[in-house]
């Protein structure tokens, strides 16, 4: 059983997270929306066609399984180009290099919300990124999740990704904790997350 405070407890880490790190200089405009259905799983889902990248935070307890998806457009791929592969031309950039800058972004959010959860659970680690293939995202629905966080996000009104967690717990275990926003302002960024 998950609570409602340890639910919104995730739900301000990625927030915060997302905050944190989307924003690479103060002009950038940011938002994000957030939901509880799992986008990846619509009918007529974009993503078959977009740059998708998993991580897992993990506990004894539970599994996050973190879906980033990033679309296959100009204003996104330069966005991430400039700011995650510094003094390289964006228009230089290869596909390879590419997906690096996705695992650092998506490896910077979730080392967040690691270390947000660390102090609440006694053994709690991270996966480093993967991309995954399209021909996945059937079986996502296979996860069995007890509960879908997903947040829409806008980044200079013209570059948008979803990020979409599935959190996954032992049906015989109690998840109870709370995350201040206070707490938040706390938990450190830019930390390189290696397991």
């Amino acid at each position: 059983m998950i609570s409602v405070q340890s639910i919104q407890s995730f739900n301000r880490l990625y927030q915060s997270a997302l905050h944190n790190n989307c924003r690479r200089t103060p002009d950038d405009s940011f938002s994000v929306n957030a939901g509880t259905n799992n986008p990846l799983l619509k009918d007529n889902n974009p993503a078959v066609s977009n740059h998708l990248l998993v991580l897992s935070v993990s506990s004894y307890l539970f599994r996050i399984i973190t879906f980033f998806d990033f679309k296959k457009d100009v204003a996104t791929e330069h966005y991430f180009k400039s700011n995650y592969i510094p003094g390289t031309e964006a228009a230089l950039v290869s596909e390879h290099a590419l997906l690096d800058a996705f695992s650092e972004f998506s490896n910077m959010v979730c080392g967040e919300v690691n270390r947000g959860l660390a102090p609440h659970f006694k053994h709690v680690g991270m996966s480093t990124p993967f991309s995954i293939a399209p021909g996945c995202l059937p079986f996502i629905a296979t996860l069995k999740q007890a509960r879908i966080l997903s947040f829409q996000v806008t980044i200079n009104s013209d570059i948008e990704f979803t990020v979409t967690s599935c959190i996954c717990a032992d049906p015989s275990a109690t998840i109870d904790f709370l995350i201040h926003e206070n707490h938040l302002a706390s938990v450190s960024t830019g930390d390189l997350e290696l397991f």
